[in-house]
């Protein structure tokens, strides 16, 4: 299904013929995002792609963003995971990785998708303060730091309960994290 956001720009589920560089493109001019084989992009279209979506400038036929999500089993139960969200600059504050992300949340979090995940989670570059404001207004929390997941630098693991983890006890850290 598509679903328009307005101004010719429409969320639709990630398709094989997105991965011909058009997925890849959008990384241009993002500096925190890592462009991926494209086997790594295939598997999400053969195995989660009605979790993952993009948002396509129908005007120009352009992706102008994407969301990479999967579902896997933990300690804690099973949970969405956000393996990327990419927005062109030009793009951004336009909702569009809002969007993104209430697509993949609510999939996640359907049991009627036979899914019906506790939590999300994502890791973020420490210094990508832009990102951790983005997902703290979203609900998000740092849940623990993990040291060195980017080469050199540190990330935040950071996680928001879905509705299915009613006291939201899989995103309560178990200290405080800095």
């Amino acid at each position: 299904g598509v679903s328009l956001l307005g101004g010719g720009l429409a969320v639709r589920l990630l398709r094989k013929d997105d991965l011909n560089g058009r997925l890849q493109d959008v990384n241009v001019g993002c500096p925190f995002t890592e462009t991926f084989s494209n086997s790594y992009y295939m598997g999400f279209v053969e195995r989660y792609r009605h979790l993952s979506a993009v948002v396509e400038d129908t005007s120009r036929g352009v992706i102008v963003g994407y969301i990479l999500f999967k579902v896997e089993t933990g300690i804690q139960g099973l949970f969405g995971h956000v393996s990327a969200l990419t927005v062109r600059p030009q793009y951004r504050r336009r909702g569009v990785a809002s969007r993104l992300m209430a697509h993949s949340e609510m999939a996640s979090g359907s049991s009627h998708c036979g899914h019906g995940a506790l939590y999300v989670d994502l890791f973020v570059k420490e210094s990508n303060a832009n990102a951790i404001a983005y997902y703290t207004q979203l609900g998000y929390v740092k849940y623990r730091r993990v040291l060195r997941y980017y080469d050199n630098e540190d990330a935040f693991d950071m996680r928001k309960s879905l509705p299915l983890d009613a006291k939201s006890s899989k995103m309560k850290p178990r200290s405080p994290v800095t």
